[in-house]
């Protein structure tokens, strides 16, 4: 049985070679290099469990495909969230503006449109599923449910927002968006769910932001009219979740088996210690100087835009 504990410091040491990228690549034109190293990063888990382990069970990662209809209401959770998300990243950008300027982002985009919808929608979120819905979530789904949300999202927004153009100001957003896919993945013990309501939500962010931007500029995050979108992108997530549950049952733990046990004999299920909770403290480290460095770019862009 996997110890939970390993899952987050795999995720922390995962997510400060991100960081590294992030500094040495992130306002690099080396689109190429700048993917290929944070991918390396995001995947280097599997590296450390192949030598550490000597073999990686790839079944218990992946989990099975689910079903198409689920697969269908996976993507729509991450459609749906999408618009909430984006709400908390204009309250979020509000608060940023008012402490530190504008919005400088450091983050270079890849200028081919077709290259970037590959690394944008499939590259990229399936590094970040394999690593929080597949060895995270396997190494976390039989410790209570709330323990293991709350590391799958913490880590999801964090790594969410060094490697996309929305910074700091995702960090809600993404964590949003790291809840509503962590619980189908645990729900339907699988990569695939939450790989898919990543990748659904990373394709709205490229064909559907410009349209949100349009219909909702000038509005504030507190206006009537952005606030019947929110709630009714809120429902509806809700209600597809709901349905998901419904359709996929959590599967029963294993009974244990061997001639030694007996019905009344049950396994003890492993444990989340202080040892794993002390992650936690290095992933508060990284995020306070990500968002150090952000707010300074905040500040020196506005500096130069001062006459």
């Amino acid at each position: 049985m996997y110890k939970p504990d390993s899952a987050t410091w795999l995720g922390l040491i995962s997510l400060g070679f991100v960081y590294l990228v992030y500094l040495i690549w992130g306002d690099s034109d080396s689109h190429l290099i700048r993917l290929c190293a944070t991918v390396a990063s995001l995947l280097l888990p599997l590296g450390i469990l192949l030598f550490s382990e000597q073999s990686i069970q790839w079944r218990a990662i992946l989990g099975e495909i689910p079903s198409p209809l689920i697969l269908v209401l996976c993507g729509g959770v991450g459609l749906s969230v999408w618009m909430v998300s984006w709400w908390l990243m204009d309250m979020s950008n509000q608060a940023l503006v008012d402490v530190a300027g504008v919005y400088a982002p450091e983050l270079a985009l890849i200028p081919n449109w077709t290259q970037r919808v590959i690394s944008t929608v499939v590259i990229l979120p399936f590094s970040i599923s394999i690593l929080v819905f597949g060895i995270m979530r396997t190494r976390l789904q039989a410790i209570q449910r709330p323990t293991a949300l709350l590391w799958i999202t913490i880590y999801t927004a964090t790594l969410s927002i060094m490697i996309t153009p929305e910074g700091l100001v995702g960090l809600l957003g993404y964590g949003l968006l790291g809840l509503v896919a962590a619980i189908v993945s645990l729900q339907t013990r699988s990569l695939w769910s939450g790989f898919v309501a990543y990748a659904v939500f990373a394709y709205a962010n490229l064909w559907l932001l410009d349209d949100l931007a349009s219909v909702t500029f000038g509005l504030g995050y507190t206006d009537p009219e952005w606030l019947l979108r929110v709630i009714l992108s809120l429902f509806a997530t809700l209600i597809l979740l709901q349905i998901i549950r419904f359709r996929e049952p959590t599967p029963p733990e294993p009974e244990p088996s061997g001639k030694h046990q007996t019905k009344d004999k049950k396994e003890i299920p492993p444990s989340f210690t202080s040892f794993g909770w002390g992650s936690g403290m290095g992933v508060t480290i990284i995020l306070l100087l990500y968002a150090a460095s952000e707010i300074a770019l905040r500040n020196e862009f506005n500096t130069t835009l001062s006459p």
